[in-house]
């Protein structure tokens, strides 16, 4: 009988990278091997060097995806560069999952919860697909509703700016703008970047 496989497909960031690790060892744990594809983007293949040099976890593999060419007119919103540069990988990730599936059967692609745009790979592949967030639940409830609240208040600009009126979100108590992510404190919100950035 041949042992289990999952692919694990993180975002370029190390602080996705690492937990995706981390999940990959308790995988291995359980006897299922894990190959993690990694987007060829900035100091990502060096972070797998270094990790491959002090791993001792033989069942864990990693393949560097080939670089990119990135456009050479980059979107004003540094997100929105984010997520296209994600979404020209998903030519290479198909080609992988499709090798990879030629040795033996994936059982489950575990996707970095902003690797949305690489569900559409693995639908088409017909595998199992789930999503991993390296965070609390508390922030996985706050960025699923911020499109929705920034749609429908009237607040235009920067969060610094209004000051300590409470934000309130479902499933978290209220919270001032001061306890969010510093990117998104000074994030100049408006409508029609939103919109955009939900149209990539």
């Amino acid at each position: 009988m041949k042992s289990k496989k999952v692919i694990l497909y993180p975002s370029v960031f190390v602080g996705h990278i690492v937990p995706m690790v981390e999940l990959a060892k308790q995988f291995v744990g359980h006897g299922i091997s894990v190959t993690i594809p990694v987007m060829n983007v900035g100091s990502a293949p060096d972070l797998v060097s270094e990790i491959c040099c002090n791993s001792n976890h033989p069942n864990i593999s990693f393949h560097i995806l080939p670089q990119i060419v990135t456009p050479l007119n980059p979107h004003p919103v540094p997100s929105v560069n984010l997520f296209n540069m994600m979404k020209l990988n998903n030519d290479s990730f198909r080609s992988f999952l499709i090798e990879q599936s030629r040795t033996s059967p994936i059982s489950g692609v575990i996707l970095d919860i902003i690797c949305v745009d690489a569900l559409d790979v693995i639908y088409e592949l017909g595998i199992p697909a789930y999503f991993f967030m390296a965070s609390s639940a508390a922030n996985l409830a706050v960025n699923f509703q911020l499109p929705t609240y920034f749609t429908t208040r009237s607040i235009v600009g920067p969060l610094k700016d209004i000051g300590k009126t409470p934000l309130l979100f479902h499933g978290v108590p209220p919270l001032t703008a001061s306890h969010l992510p510093s990117k998104q404190i000074s994030f100049q919100f408006t409508r029609p970047i939103i919109h955009d950035s939900e149209s990539q």
